[in-house]
């Protein structure tokens, strides 16, 4: 495994934690009004951050997942999905842009995958979540 996957894991580490401190500094949690909401319970450490990554090149994937999950309480994949939808959440909110288009600004292949991903997260789909809070 090569400094550019390396980069990239950190540069992944670093985007889930801002995300985690973002959900610790709105004014208004997302688990106040949608309480199926999956929230990191912390952020993660540098340290451990860092131990990842040491590790990494001679960590099979499965391996990297299960003790990614033991320390950060969520496997890379759902920290992943967390950050796309806390980002649509954040698009629907402040724009009227399609869902299409925002599915596909946050990284899913369509819409219905979108879709999954958004209700499995907050319980609510995306145009339903647009109706209750668009500020557009």
């Amino acid at each position: 495994m090569g400094v550019q996957v390396a980069q990239r894991r950190l540069a992944t580490l670093n985007r889930i934690k801002a995300i985690q401190t973002s959900f610790q500094n709105d004014t208004v949690s997302p688990n106040q009004y949608i309480p199926t909401m999956a929230v990191p319970a912390a952020p993660i450490p540098v340290q451990t951050a860092k131990r990842f990554l040491r590790a990494a090149p001679a960590t099979p994937s499965s391996t990297f997942a299960r003790t990614f999950k033991a320390e950060a309480g969520s496997t890379p994949a759902e920290l992943v999905e967390l950050a796309r939808i806390d980002e649509a959440r954040r698009l629907i909110e402040g724009s009227d842009v399609s869902l299409k288009r925002l599915a596909d600004t946050v990284g899913y292949a369509n819409r219905d995958g979108f879709r999954r991903a958004f209700m499995r997260r907050l319980g609510v789909g995306p145009s339903d979540y647009r109706k209750r809070f668009s500020t557009v």
